[in-house]
């Protein structure tokens, strides 16, 4: 790169990182917690995603600034709102499924019936609310666990750290 083309770059506008990552994750809550309501909406957002990845591919090439690259090892407080997320659409699905739409009288034949019941409805909902979080949950606590070489290479770091400090206080 010449000096030119260095200081181009430099005059160029910064790099929103957070202006990215805002609009994905309420990309992906309209996505899950009205999944039920427009069911064609994930085929959308995924050829709504690749051409804005395209787009952002040309921002960075030809109007900002390139950004500086730091290691990191998560997402930060987005993890948190993309679980919340997760956590709401459980309760917008089913309240949407039960009580705007027939999807029930199909999943649920027998309940067809009591639709107009209240208390039956409201009960359905609690009930099917409560199996699918603590499916949820299950399946966190199953999956959401490190892989065993990241345990190991955790503990051989702290082991290298603790031999290091001892051999600093012995001298």
């Amino acid at each position: 790169m010449t000096v030119l083309e260095e200081l181009e770059e430099l005059e160029k506008d910064e790099m929103e990182i957070f202006d990215d990552y805002i609009e994905m994750v309420v990309t992906f809550g309209y996505i899950t917690m009205f999944a039920s309501v427009f069911v064609l909406g994930a085929p959308i957002v995924f050829v709504f995603l690749l051409i804005e990845a395209r787009s952002d591919l040309f921002k960075l090439e030809n109007t900002l600034r390139r950004p500086i690259p730091f290691k990191t090892y998560h997402i930060g407080s987005w993890s948190n709102t993309i679980e919340l997320f997760c956590f709401f659409s459980v309760f917008s699905n089913i309240i949407v499924s039960c009580y705007a739409s027939n999807q029930m009288d199909y999943l649920l034949p027998w309940l067809k019936n009591y639709r107009d019941d209240s208390t039956t409805a409201i009960t359905t909902v609690f009930v099917l609310e409560h199996v699918l979080l603590l499916t949820v949950f299950a399946l966190k606590l199953a999956l959401d666990k490190d892989p065993e070489w990241i345990n190991t290479f955790l503990a051989r770091r702290n082991h290298k750290n603790e031999r290091q400090i001892l051999q600093k206080l012995k001298t």
